[in-house]
């Protein structure tokens, strides 16, 4: 019982972490030469921070529980490669909303 609330705590100590790195980045990287108010990083954190941060926290919790679960190290690791596989095209999947939405709605805009 108390694995599982360490997994649970891990997993929300990234999603937190990943969230807060991901919209410092987006701030550093998109909104250097725009004054940013609240509402500003309020709309960045909704729209990438909260999105972004879902693909590490689901992939931490998935290898953690199938770490668990299964006991042979062959398909352990075959099944680890499969979601490293899946977290990359997520990743571009995310990449691809990231440019796509930063062309079409500006979040800098309150």
């Amino acid at each position: 019982m108390k694995s599982r609330y360490s997994i649970a705590l891990y997993t929300i100590i990234i999603f937190v972490l990943s969230t807060i790195i991901i919209t410092l980045w987006y701030i550093v990287k998109v909104g250097s030469s725009i004054s940013i108010s609240f509402n500003t990083i309020k709309n960045i954190i909704f729209r990438y921070g909260f999105i972004g941060a879902l693909l590490p926290s689901i992939f931490f919790l998935s290898v953690s529980i199938f770490s668990k679960i299964i006991k042979n190290k062959w398909v352990l690791s075959l099944i680890i490669i499969l979601l490293t596989i899946l977290l990359i095209m997520a990743g571009l999947q995310f990449f691809w909303y990231f440019v796509v939405s930063g062309l079409t709605d500006n979040p800098f805009v309150d």
